[in-house]
């Protein structure tokens, strides 16, 4: 008879467990394989300037990038050369009125026909190591220099009819560049956008398959606190899992104590109560007796703060009865320090400021360093700077006023 109760003792235990394996795999499989690919989508990540798709990608926008500035600088070139004859036409008619400038271009004909005699002497006797590159660049300069000799010789009027065709060809040309850069900025624009948005896809893709790992790793522990079979189960296989699983079946299982479920060395002293001796013990203080309580000095409100005017040399001071009460003494101080410009209501509402700070606060306050009065804070009042000589146990502020390209050198001080 017990042979026959082990027995099904044993085979019930058997068949529980291939019930819990069966349920078991399933989950595990799923949060291995999205495991897996969440790794895959990080490495990619930190690797997507590699990425085929995206190297096609920056090597189109820098090609676009190449184009879009050749067809600027064509723009600019050709927005420079339309008002080539408008220019020319402006210095030949201010010559008629400045008879220095009709000179100095008289000597720059001569000189720049000098220079065409000399060109086409050279062009006609060719040398025989002369390359094709360089005679071509020599008739392009000899052309040229026929154009300038041609422009200063060459009555305004016809220099008028040539700007007015020259002009209407540039402005051709001018719109075409135009409609050039608009087509080269817009697909600058749309390769910009698809590049960002082969970058963004991965990105969203990577937190899609964050966002399933965690359901996959949730829907485990969703698992193992069902019953405390099931939290054995996990507890074995998944240590790692210890005090977050614990913590989930405490929460769903409040009744049950963890301690009657699992051994004590599996459970995570987060979740456990140190015991007795291991507590820290209070301090113990004496309470406080109503004598101490009516002899205890109540803290009076904080007085407030005074402020003092100092001189140049640090020697007198003349108290201010508060502010912005004082304003009006303030401004006459001033004056009286040759500081007609300084703004008493600015200073006042400086100090004002300054008071309202912690005194943490105050103790962060800029101080002056290398020149007297050292170790005094500086703080700003439009066009002056304020030292400030702060006090904090008698609340009261010792100030100096001083221009700002007056303020930081040492002759001020001597």
């Amino acid at each position: 008879m017990i042979e026959q109760r082990t027995s099904v003792t044993k085979s019930s235990g058997i068949s529980l467990t291939k019930d819990l394996e069966q349920e078991w795999e399933p989950l595990v499989a799923r949060r291995d394989r999205t495991r897996r690919y969440v790794n895959a989508l990080r490495i990619r990540v930190l690797n997507l300037a590699t990425e085929p798709a995206l190297q096609e990608q920056c090597r189109l926008k820098k090609c676009a990038e190449k184009e879009l500035r050749s067809v600027r600088t064509q723009y600019a070139e050709a927005l420079y050369d339309s008002q080539y004859y408008r220019r020319f036409i402006e210095v030949r008619c201010r010559a008629t009125r400045d008879p220095s400038l009709a000179k100095e271009i008289e000597s720059r004909l001569k000189r720049r026909k000098a220079r065409l005699r000399y060109l086409e002497r050279n062009a006609d006797t060719p040398d025989a190591e002369t390359a094709q590159g360089d005679s071509e660049m020599l008739h392009a300069t000899i052309q040229r220099e026929r154009d300038l000799i041609w422009v200063y010789t060459t009555p305004i009027s016809k220099l008028e009819e040539r700007r007015q065709l020259d002009e209407e060809r540039c402005a051709q040309k001018l719109h075409e560049l135009e409609i050039a850069i608009r087509a080269q900025e817009e697909k600058l624009a749309r390769l910009e956008t698809e590049y960002r948005t082969l970058r963004q896809r991965v990105k969203d893709d990577l937190t899609e398959a964050e966002k399933e790992f965690s359901e996959a790793h949730r829907a485990i522990l969703e698992w193992a606190c069902r019953d405390a079979k099931r939290l054995h189960w996990l507890l074995e296989r998944e240590p790692h899992c210890r005090a977050e699983a614990l913590g989930q079946y405490q929460h769903a299982h409040p009744e049950e104590k963890l301690s009657d479920l699992i051994p004590q060395e599996n459970v995570s002293p987060l979740l456990v109560s140190p015991p007795s001796s291991a507590r820290r013990k209070r301090s113990k203080k004496r309470r406080m007796t109503p004598a101490d309580i009516e002899g205890h000095a109540v803290r009076e409100p904080d007085a407030p703060w005074r402020f003092v005017l100092v001189d140049a040399s640090l020697t007198h001071e003349r108290m201010l009865d508060g502010l912005p009460e004082s304003v009006d003494d303030l401004r006459a101080l001033l004056r009286k320090d040759r500081h007609p410009d300084a703004d008493p209501n600015l200073i006042a509402e400086t100090l004002a400021r300054v008071t309202r700070l912690s005194k943490q606060e105050r103790q962060l306050l800029k101080r002056l360093v290398g020149v007297e009065p050292k170790g005094w804070k500086i703080v700003r009042a439009g066009d002056y700077r304020l030292f400030l000589d702060i006090d904090e146990t008698q609340r009261r502020i010792r100030f100096l006023v001083r221009p700002r390209r007056e303020a930081y050198t040492k002759r001020h001080w001597q």
